[in-house]
């Protein structure tokens, strides 16, 4: 679960619902967002971090941070090996 996309939401009193109207998109597509069970393209990703005035890392460290980047280390290491 992306705990800092939800978090950022809560802390602008809105819902699910709401920002999806915000955003264009899909209340089902802010869900799983959130859940990490979907992945944002880039513009939706900037659409989230201009709403909530945070950087995409924060919003989204799993895909953003290199440190959390699980399937380039995992190819890195299969190339050196």
């Amino acid at each position: 679960m992306r705990e800092n996309l939800k978090r950022e939401r809560l802390k602008k009193n809105m819902s699910q619902k709401e920002v999806a109207i915000n955003l264009s998109l899909s209340e089902i597509t802010v869900r799983k967002l959130e859940k990490g069970d979907r992945n944002p393209s880039l513009a939706t990703a900037k659409n989230f971090a201009i709403l909530y005035n945070k950087k995409l890392e924060y919003l989204f460290p799993d895909i953003f941070l290199v440190n959390n980047d699980t399937k380039r280390i995992q190819h890195v290491e299969r190339i050196s090996n």
